[in-house]
C-alpha cells in the first residue's frame, strides 16, 4: 500500500470512493486530486461535485448564502416543506435556532466530565494479560453514546432503541449499502419518538400526548435541565409568542443531535488511539501528562491533531443556491457539492507537513468541526469527553497493543473503525 504522501494516479472518470484501497488510505488519492483536478464531478451514487483543496472548501463554508444546506422548496411544489433542524437550516432561521439552542446545549452539558468519568469506569472491562477486547464495541461506541443520552435526558431503557434507529439512518447515508428505505423508515420512527417525548413535557398535550407516552413507554419525568426537556419547555413558552419554536422543532433538532452527537466521537476515539499507538513518542507524552496531572496543558492540541489527521467526518454536502464559479468551474444552481474535509485537513497550502502526526502542532486551519455559521455546536462536548476517555483507559491499562489490523467502516463520508481488537499486556 502506498503511504499517505505518495500521489497515486487517479482516473477521475472511474474514481470509486468505495474501493477498499481508497477506504483504507484515501490520502494519496486526495493529494492527486488537489494537484490535478481539485473539483471533480462524481456521477455514480452521488451526482455531485467533490471539492478537495482547502481554499475552495473554506470558500464554500464561508459563503453560506451561496452554498446552502438544503434548497428551499419552491412555491407550488408538490414536495412538502419539512421542519428543518439547526443542522439543516440556513440564513435567518439558522441564526435564530443557534441563538435559541446554544444556551440550552451549554446548560445540558454542565457536569459532563463527572458523567463521562462514571460511564467510562463502568465500561472498562476486567482483563488479564493476553485478553483481547474489541475496543469499539466495548468502549468507544457505548461511552459517547451513553454520554449523549445523559445530555439529552433520555433514560437507558429508551436509549437503546434510539441508538438502533440512529445506526440505521447512518448506514443509509452510504448509497453502496442499498439501505436507503430502511434509513428513511428509521428516521420517521425516530422523529415520532422524539415528538412524543417532547409532547410528554408539555402540560396541555392532552389525550394524544398521554397515548403516545403509553405507546413509547416514556418515563413519567426525566431529570430537569436536559436538552430534550429544555427544548420542550422552550416550545411551550413559544406558543403564542414571537419566538418560533414548536414541538416539531424539538423533534427535528433532537433527531439531529442524536445523529451527530456520538458516532463522530466513537470514530476519533478509535483512529486517535491507533495513531497514538503507532507513534510511541506521542503516546508516551500523553501518558506522562496524565500521570503528572498536567494533561490539560497538552490535550487540546492532542485532540485537535487526532481530529485533523483522521477527521471523523470526511465529506460534507452543500447545494448551490445560485449559478456560480468555483476554482474555474461553473456550478449551476441546484447542483450538489461535496466538500472533502479529509483532503482539506491534509492540504500543504494550509497546514505544514500535513501527513505527519504531530500532537504538538497548532491545528489552525483544521476543519473537522466544519467552519463558518455551521461550525459544530457539539465541538466542546467531544473535546471534553475524549481526554477523560483516554485517561481512564490508560490508568486502568498502562500497556496494550493492536491485536490485528482494524476494520474500516465503508462509507467515504466518514472515517472510523467498525472493529478494533486490542490485546492487553
Amino acid at each position: 500500500m502506498k503511504n499517505d504522501s505518495e500521489p497515486a494516479f487517479v482516473d477521475p472518470a472511474n474514481f470509486d470512493p468505495h474501493a477498499p484501497a481508497f477506504i483504507a488510505n484515501p490520502y494519496a488519492s486526495y493529494k492527486w486530486f488537489r494537484e490535478n483536478e481539485p473539483i471533480v464531478w462524481l456521477e455514480k451514487d452521488y451526482q455531485s461535485y467533490w471539492v478537495f483543496r482547502h481554499e475552495d472548501v473554506i470558500q464554500i463554508l464561508d459563503n453560506s448564502d451561496i452554498w446552502v444546506k438544503e434548497l428551499e422548496v419552491e412555491e407550488g411544489s408538490k414536495k412538502p416543506a419539512l421542519t428543518k433542524s439547526l443542522f439543516a437550516s440556513d440564513g435567518h432561521r439558522h441564526a435564530q435556532l443557534r441563538e435559541l439552542l446554544g444556551p440550552l446545549f451549554r446548560e445540558s452539558t454542565e457536569g459532563l466530565e463527572l458523567a463521562v468519568s462514571a460511564i467510562a469506569e463502568g465500561l472498562i472491562p476486567d482483563t488479564k494479560p493476553g485478553d483481547i477486547v474489541n475496543f469499539i464495541a466495548e468502549y468507544a461506541h457505548p461511552l459517547p453514546s451513553q454520554s449523549l443520552a445523559h445530555v439529552l435526558g433520555i433514560n437507558p431503557g429508551s436509549w437503546s432503541t434510539i441508538v438502533h434507529l440512529v445506526n440505521r439512518i447512518i448506514l443509509a447515508n452510504d448509497p453502496a449499502q442499498g439501505k436507503l428505505a430502511r434509513g428513511v423508515a428509521g428516521g420517521a420512527v425516530l422523529s415520532m419518538r422524539f415528538g412524543a417525548l417532547a409532547a410528554a413535557f408539555v402540560e396541555d398535550h392532552g389525550l394524544l400526548g398521554t397515548a403516545l407516552e403509553a405507546l413509547f413507554e416514556l418515563p413519567e419525568q426525566l431529570q430537569p435541565g436536559k436538552m430534550v426537556s429544555l427544548m420542550s419547555d422552550l416550545a411551550k413558552r413559544s406558543n403564542g409568542s414571537e419566538v418560533d419554536f414548536t414541538i416539531k422543532d424539538v423533534s427535528a433538532n433532537a433527531v439531529s443531535l442524536a445523529l451527530a452527537g456520538y458516532f463522530t466521537t466513537t470514530h476519533v476515539m478509535g483512529t486517535g488511539l491507533v495513531n497514538l499507538l503507532n507513534h510511541p513518542e506521542s503516546l508516551d507524552t500523553v501518558k506522562k501528562a496524565f500521570e503528572s496531572n498536567s494533561s490539560s496543558e497538552i490535550m487540546p492540541n492532542v485532540v485537535s491533531e487526532m481530529l485533523r489527521y483522521d477527521a471523523p467526518i470526511h465529506v460534507l454536502d452543500r447545494f448551490a443556491n445560485e449559478t456560480t464559479q468555483l476554482g474555474g468551474v461553473t456550478i449551476e444552481k441546484g447542483k450538489k457539492i461535496a466538500v472533502v474535509i479529509g483532503s482539506a485537513n491534509r492540504d500543504p497550502d494550509a497546514i505544514d507537513d500535513p501527513d505527519k502526526f504531530d500532537i504538538s502542532r497548532n491545528c489552525n486551519g483544521m476543519l473537522s468541526f466544519g467552519h463558518g455559521i455551521h461550525q459544530c455546536i457539539g465541538e466542546q462536548m467531544l473535546r471534553r469527553e475524549l481526554p477523560i476517555a483516554l485517561e481512564c483507559l490508560f490508568t486502568k491499562f498502562p500497556s496494550f497493543e493492536i491485536a490485528e489490523p482494524p476494520t474500516w467502516q465503508t462509507d467515504p463520508y466518514f472515517r472510523g473503525y467498525t472493529d478494533l481488537q486490542l490485546r492487553f499486556k
